[in-house]
């Protein structure tokens, strides 16, 4: 079984697996957490708080030894801060098939992050600016992501589709201006 638990409101973030508590990491200046969301094909755990803090960890388990299960020694081998938000964290999601990771805050603002040489970079961004996400989901090959607002839309988009799409028709590496337009383009 696998848990993750905010202990108090300004407290600090516990996770393990089981009931074996694994590690426990400070948040600074005491910042609120308010949501997260564990990747487990990739072993991820992202989570997002006031102030547009927004953590990646990564903990991984020991595969060479005897010891497996609980009892193999575990290492916490990432702990990113990522910088892109300003409002406080809403929504967490996951894209598992591609590796990404989908944020939102309270101003609207989506980010796309993927992993490029081992840390978390912004790959696309959406600025809506005229509703709060209330969730985010993605189909189960990550091609599709739907988007619920608290204004009551319900947009699906496929931008993932469409950059794919371009990539395979020979156009090479779209810039990431091409990519963020695209990605407005389909959350309108």
């Amino acid at each position: 079984m696998e848990w993750a638990s905010f202990i108090c409101e300004t407290g600090p973030f516990h996770f393990g697996l089981g009931y074996n508590l694994i590690f426990q990491i400070a948040i600074p200046n005491n910042t609120r957490l308010n949501c997260l969301a564990w990747s487990k094909d990739h072993g991820f755990i992202a989570c997002g708080g006031e102030d547009g803090l927004l953590k990646v960890l990564r903990l991984d388990s020991g595969k060479e030894g005897k010891l497996k299960g609980l009892a193999a020694p575990s290492n916490l081998s990432m702990n990113q801060t990522l910088d892109g938000h300003s409002g406080q964290i809403q929504v967490i999601s996951w894209n598992e098939s591609h590796q990404k990771l989908t944020t939102s805050d309270q101003y609207g603002l989506i980010i796309v992050w993927m992993l490029y040489k081992g840390s978390w970079c912004e790959e696309m961004i959406n600025n809506r600016n005229k509703s709060v996400v209330k969730g985010m989901a993605w189909n189960f090959d990550g091609q599709k992501i739907c988007i619920v607002y608290e204004d009551g839309e319900l947009p699906l988009n496929c931008f993932y589709a469409i950059i794919l799409e371009e990539k395979s028709k020979g156009s090479g590496d779209s810039s990431k201006e091409d990519k963020e337009e695209t990605y407005s383009k389909s959350l309108s």
